[in-house]
């Protein structure tokens, strides 16, 4: 099940419908959904719902649709190595990090582990070293703590804190990550789509004997290498889109973002040909995917919900700045950009070169973690400067209301603002 937190209703499929939610009544409603081809859905009615998620809860307009499942025959069976278990190996490329001269190694101590969590952090490091992950060492000059991130699931995800060792030294990767204009060509004229979502995509790929030593972590249990390319190395994705457009650059009607690989045909007789020369050509690299069935499931989120006004300020000046991230994610990633605030202290909590801070609240630890992943600068600017913000929050004028229904034919976006604070 995929959430898109963009749009501005949850659309689920008539089959869906029929399983799970037909004691839901659906009345007639006068939407109109237009699909990436600009073909209209069938909308059988719509209903507003109660949706929940952990302790969050709302209710939601749904509309239920006629979709066309075209299911893919037999691409686990022709392609078994695909979607095996455990992850993936990437053949005959290996990432390597290029330090600045000026790079001093850097030896952190291990972090304190809650007494709650320790079982769990034994268990994750002893499942990475199963599967070739990391390896341990007896001794380095360079050491990251690590940062335990809960996941949904009540299971932790271990990640090295390269804002304090390596990450300052790391030069910006040159390599062009896809701009807006470049993923839209791709899709004009398309008609027929498949996403593609790799499984732990970053490890999947080895990291260079002689770069291991840079990306050691230090634990509890002692002192670790990570084998594979780990997140949160800021020429992660870079060296990553490099190597997907050299394995799929000879194929047309495909684009590489990220973790994500994109089949685009106009013929739905083309489609099936043209995903298995993909799957085909994958298959040979060594790269596994997910083998899950999505279900489109499209869901509205306000920009502050209500949820968050018991946030503290610091949390709440702190949520702006990953709130803007997360929604310009494609925009900025494998890009430098820096980030401004008017609150001082998130300087020492959420800058480039300062340590994920260990007795910060979970969910601080968690954003800053987010941005250990961006190549970016945070800048203080006092409110009484920082007009331009202040002019968006604070100056409301009257605005015509965008018809939902209407299609956009033509999308552009400017380099600077039009305005500056000094205008």
């Amino acid at each position: 099940m995929e959430v898109d937190t963009g749009a501005s209703v949850s659309v689920v499929p008539t089959q869906m419908y029929n399983e799970v939610l037909s004691h839901v009544q659906l009345k007639k409603g006068a939407a109109q959904l237009p699909s990436y081809s600009g073909e209209r859905l069938k909308v059988k009615g719509e209903a507003v719902v109660p949706i929940k998620y952990g302790m969050q809860q709302s209710m939601e307009r749904s509309i239920a649709v006629d979709v066309i499942d075209k299911k893919m025959v037999n691409v686990p069976e022709n392609f078994p190595l695909l979607f095996a278990e455990g992850v993936g190996t990437l053949q005959g490329y290996q990432a390597k990090t290029t330090l600045s001269s000026d790079a001093k190694p850097r030896f952190h101590r291990p972090r304190l582990v809650p007494y709650a969590l320790q079982q769990k952090v034994e268990e994750e490091l002893n499942r990475l070293q199963e599967e070739g992950i990391i390896r341990p060492v007896e001794n380095s000059e360079w050491a990251a703590p690590i940062v335990i991130v809960r996941k949904a699931d009540n299971s932790i995800r271990i990640c090295g804190d390269y804002k304090v060792t390596i990450n300052p030294y790391l030069g910006m990767d040159n390599y062009p990550m896809p701009n807006p204009q470049d993923l839209f060509a791709t899709l004009a004229g398309g008609r027929y789509f498949t996403r593609l979502d790799m499984k732990q995509a970053y490890q999947q790929m080895k990291i260079h004997v002689d770069s291991q030593k840079y990306l050691t972590i230090n634990t509890s249990k002692g002192l670790f290498v990570y084998t594979r390319m780990p997140f949160g190395i800021t020429t992660a994705p870079a060296i990553w889109e490099r190597a997907m457009d050299g394995i799929l650059r000879a194929i047309a009607g495909v684009t590489c973002y990220l973790d994500d690989i994109l089949v685009i045909v106009s013929l739905e007789a083309e489609h099936d040909e043209r995903l298995r020369q993909v799957l085909k050509r994958l298959s040979e690299v060594g790269v596994r995917f997910k083998k899950t069935r999505c279900s489109p499931l499209l869901s509205h989120q306000e920009p502050y919900p209500r949820r968050n006004e018991n946030y503290a300020q610091l949390e709440r000046e702190a949520l702006a700045l990953i709130f803007g991230v997360k929604q310009f994610h494609k925009y900025l990633v494998g890009r430098s950009f820096t980030l401004v605030t008017d609150h001082r202290p998130l300087l020492k909590i959420l800058g480039p070169k300062e340590g994920v801070p260990s007795l910060a609240a979970a969910r601080l630890q968690r954003w800053a973690l987010i941005l250990s992943a961006y190549n970016y600068d945070l800048e203080y600017i006092p409110g009484a400067n920082n007009r331009e913000a202040d002019m968006l929050s604070r100056l409301l004028v009257p605005v015509d209301v965008i018809d939902p229904n209407e299609e956009i034919y033509d999308l552009d976006y400017c380099e600077q603002l039009p305005v500056t604070a000094k205008k």
